[in-house]
Parts: C-alpha cells; structure tokens; sequence
C-alpha cells in the first residue's frame, strides 16, 4: 500500500493518530480526531511537539516518547488521564496510546506513529491503589497488563495497514487485523490459533522463520524494506508480494519475549510499477542499439550501391546482394511502410495474403485490421469483384512485370455500401534471394478530392466558356512581366490576328483608333500601378487590319497583384457596342434635331407671353398676371430642358467647347445665389461665404454646373427643407458641395448616376419629370476642366454633390 493511500485512511479514521518524523518529534501528520484531543488547529504540522505542548500532552511527557524513538520499542501507555472535546464538550477522559515505531533497512527509527483509543470510565481507578499492599498491587498490575494487551489488540484490528501478534516460538497466530488477512488471502478460521508454518507451509526456505526466531532469541525489533515473499492461495495458486515489515518483541511479566507483533505493507504494485520501468528502460536502450544498428547497415548499403553506380561491370552482382539484403532487412520496411504518408500494404504468396497495410491504406479501403490481415485480398476485400483490381494482381504476381495506373475509377467499401474514388496505384513485385516473386507491394494514393474538384472546374470553365459565347463577349488575358497579350478565337477575329496562343500587347494596341490608342494605353499603365484599385473600364474603336471595318467595344477587367503590390496579370472581356453606339448616335441626332426645331418657336412664345403679361400688370389685372408668369416659369424650364439636349448633343460631336477665362469665384457665388433667391420661398438655401479666389475655367459652365446641382437638390427633397453650399479651397484645389436632405441615392444607382439618359428608378421618382442628361452634362463639364465629381448619400437621409477644381 503507498503512503499516500495509508494518509487517507489514516485521515478518515475516527480514532486519533499522529506521526512523528524526527527525533525532535516534529509533527508530520495528524488527522482531526487528534486534533480535536489536543484542542488544536490543522498549524501544528511541521512543528516540534514541545513547541505545542512545552510539559508534554495528555499526561506524557516528551521524554517518554523520546525514549520510544530512540529505544525502538513500541509501549503502551494505558488509561491516562487527559482532557479533550467530546459531544462538543471539553471533558476528562481516559486514553490509551499505543506508540508503534517504524524501522528502515538499517535498524534506525524512521518514524513514531502515535494513537489514542478512549479507555473505559473505571480503568484510571485501577491504578490508584494502596501502595503497601503488595498482593493487591500484583493484582492490579495483572490487571493493568490484561487491560494493555486488550488495548493492543483493539489498536493491532483498528490499524489500516496489516497486522498480526505471533504467540511463542511455534509462531502461533493470535490475532490479525483485516488488512493482514487480506495479504495472506485467508480467513479468521483459517489462521488463528494455528501455527504459521501450518498454515503456510511455503515459508519454509524462505527468511521470515529465521528472522521471526531471532527476535525471540535476541528481544530487538528487526524491519525490512521490500522483500519478497511467496504466499499460496487457498485455492492452491501461488502469488509473490513485495513487502515491508516490522516485527516488535512483546515481553512478558518477566521481561522475556511472549511474542512478536507483525507490521506488513503490501508495496507490491510499487515494486511492479518500478520494475516495468526498469524493464521498459532495457527495452529502449536494446530498441536505440537496434536503431544505431540499423543505420549502420543503411550506410553501409548506401555506400554498396554508389560503388555500384562507379562500376559498371559488377552492376548485375551488386544489385543482387541489394536485393537479398532488402528481403533480409524486411522487418525493418515495416517501419517505413506504417509510416508512410500514402497507403501501403505487402501482399504474399498468389493467393495475395495480405501480409501488412498501414493506417493510410486502411483508410482508403475502409477497413480495420482485424478485416484484412492474414487474410487472401479478394476474401477481405469482395467489393472489388468485377473491377480489373484481380486480374491486374494476378497478372504482376505472375510476370513480375509492374503495374502502374493513373488516375483510376474504383468502387470502395464505404460503412455498408461503395463509394466512387479515384487512385493512383502502383503493384510493384517482390522477389526472394533467387529473383523469384513472392509477393506484391501495393501503393495507392488516393486523389479523388483532387480529381472531382478537377472535375468540378471544368464544369465550371465550360459553363463560363457557354456563357461567354451566349453574351458574344471577346476575353483577355495579359501579363505585364512578359508583355504578351491573350484571347479567344472571338478576339482574334476582332483584332484581325493570327490564331497564335500569345502575342505582343503592341500587336494589338496597333488596332485601335488612332483617336483613341493612346487613352487606352495610358488607362493600361494606370490599372496595373502599385496602389491602383485595379478596374479597368474604357470604350473605344479597333479597325480590322484585313477588313478596315470599324467595331466600338467596351472593355471591362480586372488587374491581380501580388503581395508587394507588383502587378501579375489584367484580365477582362470586350463587348461589341457597336450597334449601342450607332443608336445612341440615331437618338442624339433626333434629339438635337428636335431640340433644335423646338428651340425657335419656344423662344417667340416666350417673348408673347412676357408681351402679354407686361399689358396685364399695366392694366392691373392680377389674376392674367399671375397665370403669365407661371407660363413663364414652366417656358424657361422648358427652354433650360432643351438647351440641356442640346448641349449633350454637342457634347457628343465635339462641338462644345471650354472657353476658360480667369474670373473671381465669390462674384460667381453671389450671381448664382441671387438667380435662385426666388427658390428660397419654398427651400432653405445656404451660401458660404466664399474669399475672393480666381479660377482659370469656362465660368459660364462652371455656373451651369452649380445651378444644375442646386436645382436637383431642390427637386428632389422636401418643400421646406434645407440646401445647404459649401466652399472649402485647399491647397491645389476648391472644393464645392450641395447637400440637401432630400430621398437620398440607393449605393447600386451611385455607380451609374452620372451615366447619360441614367434614372433612379422607385416610386418615389414617378412623379419627378427629367430625362437623366443633367448629372451627364455636369460630369462631363467638370472632366473637361480636369477636376473630379462625386456622390455620396444614404437612403431616406439626403445626397451630396461635390466637384473640385484646380485654382492658381
């Protein structure tokens, strides 16, 4: 039994216990019951028992237990007197303590158990007797001795480690506790009262008699650590323990030895455990021999076969001896094989006994070991019946020739059905010492992941491929490292190219427009700069080098960078808008024609109604008045209307022009705010003050640009709402914003808002008129100038248009 197991039942044991583990009595253990008879707290621990009980404790003194450590010799020490708590009083009480000594190997005291056992009312009485009777003192003392051995004997049965008192030199076995009779495996009637070498005859030729009749001979305990000791079961079976023992004279009223008290612990798992590591510690050392060993031999066939690689002529012999020594070496592969990444198994004899198969191949097969080992292949693996796996085996087996298969469509065993795999294998013959096959190894990898996302992709490249050609889009690939330019047939065809996998990217920036070569160029080299967002969006025409017929495409693509930011790739696809583009040239004519023929006779009606209206506020007739002025309202919305179609038109055939000319920005500031002051009635609008600051641009478009802007904002929020222009100048630049709290943009219609003919589509716009030309025109003003424009809004909160330009 381990120490830490006797602490615990010492621990739970209701009689009080102490051990002792000096000379000094320093206090290495005490359970509760001996803490409460002392009346102290758990601190104790690790302290001399003089520094807790200076006079001693309980009625001993020091020096008695002093003597007991360095004498050896167990003493009881009956009925003394002592107070303590009982029932949760503090009360006399009589105890006895019986203070056990444990011996080590060599004689000296290891330690003091002391423990205490409450002694009946009457028996402190027994000792206070009148000293001058002496026949009355012989009997009490009798009496006193009767008593103490009584109490042994409680203390020997209430021990938790075995016991047991051995009467006279016949070793006649008076008593033993339950934890002795459990070592000997036997029962109260089996031992006591009989002799020990009757009981257990096997003892003899072992040392215990020997020992045992030396303690009578020579009255000094003797204690043992860790012997063996053979013990037969009742049942006629034998079993070796490992113990150690103590055993303690017991003298007699003349001071002769009576007997010998026994003290046994069982150590045996202790010893076991110590020795499976010693035996494990060999085991490892012979494995480290055997390792050391192999590699030697590894070395040595290493070098045996660059020799062999030097000459030539002994090529035949050396890989013969290679070979044998393989077949020799067999046992150590099967490291190599159960550790391999991929499955491996060794199959012998034409039967295909599956010899080994590691943890890999037992995967692949969904099998245990128990399923296949030593079993015929097509016993342990019937699902392969009618899949060539049998034939191919036999055939290996038989030819030596090896067999090796890529990629190969298998049915396997998955929980009770099959399920379709894809392998590589490879069925590589064995050959004994005279070059004949003996076996199979069989690698298999499997790669059916690999091979239906393989699958999967091109499923996926084949529906992109039917996609693409749906849509008659054109793709492209180009790499800039290389500078060489890709696409598909469609592409080629535009281009007017050879049919040739890549070619140069000048190759086919020489299609292009002249008109519009060098923008593409430069939008290439911007995509593809470190820090680029890399979208590529631009429109433009290619002129066929064969046909000189003219295609307008829109390309759009994407450019890849690596992790420095250095470019690796654009890829896009063209669309031919050629027929967008001849309609949208159809509908500007119309419109500019129309807008043109309406121009002439809005602007005589126009001039009828300022005629008319001026003759009724002459004639004081308000109501004629009234209703002329808002003809002439709605007249100028329709003239600004068309003068919008008419610009986008011109904007079109490049015939509008930027007529700059350096004007102060706050003077056009004021203007605009008074040209729309009469807005203010319905609108909060609110002016910045803005510093004198002269712009070098076209100011008549620059106000059209602010006027288009604020009248949006108007339209588009609530009557009563604020509008609200902002001028921040920077350092190169100014910046100008209208911001209103109108409806606001969802972030889809953002990206396409300055787009020509471009409306956000909801309910809320139905009953908004306007064709989608204003934020074109603005856009297409600001760019011109080479400043930027942007958006920025959230639903159901409001918009904000800015425009920046470059100021002097």
């Amino acid at each position: 039994m381990k120490n830490e197991q006797l602490l615990e039942l010492f621990s739970r044991t209701k009689e009080p216990i102490a051990i002792f583990g000096s000379p000094e009595l320093h206090i290495g253990f005490v359970n509760e019951a001996m803490l409460r008879l002392w009346n102290k707290e758990e601190g104790a621990l690790n302290k001399p028992l003089a520094q807790l009980f200076p006079n001693g404790f309980a009625g001993l003194s020091i020096n008695d237990l002093e003597q007991c450590w360095q004498s050896g010799q167990n003493r009881l020490f009956a009925a003394v007197a002592t107070h303590g708590l009982k029932n949760q009083n503090y009360e006399s009480l009589n105890y006895d303590f019986f203070c056990q000594v444990l011996i080590d190997e060599d004689g000296e005291t290891r330690a003091l158990i002391c423990s205490a056992t409450e002694a009946p009312a009457n028996a402190a009485n027994n000792s206070m007797l009148n000293q001058g009777q002496d026949d009355v003192v012989v009997r009490n003392l009798r009496k006193q001795l009767e008593y103490s051995r009584y109490r042994e004997k409680q203390m020997v049965m209430a021990a938790p480690f075995g016991m047991t008192i051995l009467k006279g030199r016949d070793l006649i076995v008076e008593l033993a506790n339950a934890a002795m009779l459990s070592i000997w495996g036997r029962s109260e009637e089996q031992v006591l009262g009989k002799k020990l070498m009757d009981v257990f005859p096997e003892l003899d030729g072992q040392p215990f008699p020997i020992m045992l009749n030396e303690i009578f001979q020579k009255g000094k305990p003797l204690a043992v650590r860790e012997i063996a000791v053979d013990i037969a079961g009742s049942d006629g079976s034998s079993k070796r323990l490992f113990v150690d023992f103590t055993y303690d004279p017991i003298f007699d009223e003349a001071g002769k030895v009576d007997a010998v008290m026994a003290t046994v612990v069982d150590i045996t798992e202790t010893v076991e455990s110590r020795k499976q590591l010693e035996q494990h510690e060999i085991q490892l050392q012979e494995y480290n021999e055997e390792l050391a060993a192999i590699n030697e031999e590894q070395e040595a066939a290493n070098e045996e076969l660059l020799m062999a690689n030097r000459e030539l002529a002994l090529t035949q012999q050396l890989l013969g001896s290679s070979n044998n020594r393989l077949i020799e070496s067999e046992g150590r592969m099967r490291s190599v094989i159960y550790q391999a990444p991929v499955g491996m198994c060794v199959l012998r004899g034409p039967e295909h006994t599956i010899e080994m198969a590691n943890e890999a191949i037992l995967k692949i097969w969904g099998r245990n070991e128990m399923d296949v080992l030593n079993k015929p292949h097509h016993t342990a693996r019937p699902e392969l019946k009618g899949q060539p796996v049998y034939g191919w085996l036999d055939n290996v087996y038989s030819t030596g020739i090896r067999k090796v298969n890529r990629e190969f469509r298998v049915m396997l065993r998955d929980g009770e059905g099959l399920r379709e795999a894809f392998v590589n294998s490879i069925y590589q013959p064995l050959l004994d010492a005279e070059g004949t096959v003996n076996g199979i190894l069989v690698i298999i990898e499997d790669i059916t992941t690999a091979v239906r996302e393989r699958h999967s992709a091109a499923r996926t490249q084949d529906m992109f491929n039917l996609a693409i050609d749906a849509a008659e889009l054109a793709t492209f690939y180009y790499d800039p490292l290389t500078n060489l330019f890709s696409g598909n047939d469609l592409l080629k065809t535009w281009f007017g190219l050879k049919p040739i996998e890549q070619i140069d990217l000048s190759l086919a920036t020489a299609v292009i427009d002249p008109l519009d070569r060098d923008r593409v160029i430069s939008a290439i080299e911007q995509v593809l700069q470190t820090g680029s967002s890399g979208k590529y969006e631009t429109e433009y025409t290619i002129i066929n080098p064969r046909t000189g017929i003219p295609r307008v495409v829109r390309a759009k693509g994407q450019a890849y960078f690596d992790l420095t930011g250095k470019a690796l790739s654009l890829n896009g696809t063209l669309q031919d808008i050629t027929e967008r583009k001849r309609e949208e040239e159809r509908k500007d004519d119309f419109i500019a024609m129309a807008s043109h023929e309406l121009k002439t006779p809005l602007t005589s009606m126009s001039a009828y109604i300022q005629l008319v209206r001026k003759r009724a506020l002459k004639e004081d007739n308000s109501f004629v008045a009234s209703a002329l002025e808002k003809a002439e309202q709605q007249a100028a919305k329709m003239a600004t209307m068309i003068n919008g179609f008419l610009n986008v038109s011109r904007l079109e055939s490049g015939k509008i022009y930027i007529e700059r000319t350096v004007f102060d920005l706050a003077t056009l500031f004021q203007e605009v705010k008074q040209d729309y002051a009469a807005l203010s009635a319905h609108h909060e609008i609110f002016f910045p003050q803005v510093p004198h600051l002269h712009l070098h641009a076209d100011r008549e478009k620059i106000g059209q640009v602010m006027g288009n802007l604020i009248s949006n904002a108007v339209k588009y929020s609530p009557s009563g709402s604020k509008v609200e222009i902002s001028c921040e100048v920077k350092e190169t630049e100014v910046e100008v914003g209208i911001k209103d709290n109108g409806m606001g943009i969802m972030e889809e219609d953002q990206q396409h808002i300055f787009e020509r003919y471009y409306r956000v589509k909801g309910r809320q716009m139905s009953d908004i008129g306007g064709f989608g030309v204003g934020l074109y025109l603005c856009s297409e003003i600001i760019q011109a100038h080479g400043g930027r424009i942007s958006v920025s809004s959230e639903l159901g909160k409001g918009s904000t248009f800015s425009f920046a330009l470059k100021h002097h």
